[in-house]
């Protein structure tokens, strides 16, 4: 069984490189190893270091399910560089799940992240809706009752809910966040 998978592989690699130059001789027709390669590389993100990640996405669309995960893991990155402290991230307290749980000083932070991509490059004004806005008032005051129960139970003097929205944007995939402190209702 294994010999007659290997001659398999063997002959499909034969047929897609040409005899001359060991390229391959038609583009759209890949040896059985690109699928496993792709799969890979498609789920690279999980084990790849914050700081090329940003490189990554340029290079690689991710599927729609792990985008929010990307966005929560660059937007954690982009608060600790900012000088909070990433407590926690996918926290479920008093019946409401956080994205992430940071500390700013004294204060306790929910944070909620909405990630976005959009295919198009566009101009600086012709954003048709931002991610922020995908965050319903009731959603925020539910946060903001958690974060204020939350904090009195472990003696934080005060308490807020952030939104990141996370952007990815154009064939390039260029990542562009905006941190929204202390999140009222319209984004």
């Amino acid at each position: 069984m294994r010999r007659a998978l290997a001659a398999r592989r063997r002959r499909a690699h034969a047929g897609s490189l040409s005899a001359a130059s060991g390229t391959p001789a038609d583009p759209t027709r890949r040896g059985p190893w690109a699928l496993a390669a792709g799969a890979v590389l498609a789920r690279a993100w999980r084990w790849l270091p914050l700081r090329l990640l940003p490189i990554w996405l340029r290079l690689v669309e991710p599927a729609r399910p792990d985008l929010g995960a990307i966005g929560e893991r660059l937007a954690a990155r982009h608060l600790a560089r900012r000088g909070l402290r990433v407590l926690a991230s996918n926290d479920r307290s008093f019946g409401v799940e956080a994205d992430l749980v940071a500390e700013d000083g004294r204060a306790l932070v929910l944070v909620e992240v909405k990630t976005s991509r959009c295919r198009a490059e566009l101009a600086l004004g012709a954003v048709r809706y931002r991610p922020a806005d995908r965050v319903r008032p009731e959603r925020l005051e539910r946060l903001r009752s958690a974060a204020r129960r939350l904090a009195a139970g472990t003696g934080r003097a005060a308490a807020r809910v952030d939104v990141v929205e996370v952007w990815v944007a154009g064939p390039r995939r260029r990542v562009t966040l905006a941190w929204h402190r202390d999140a009222r209702e319209g984004g």
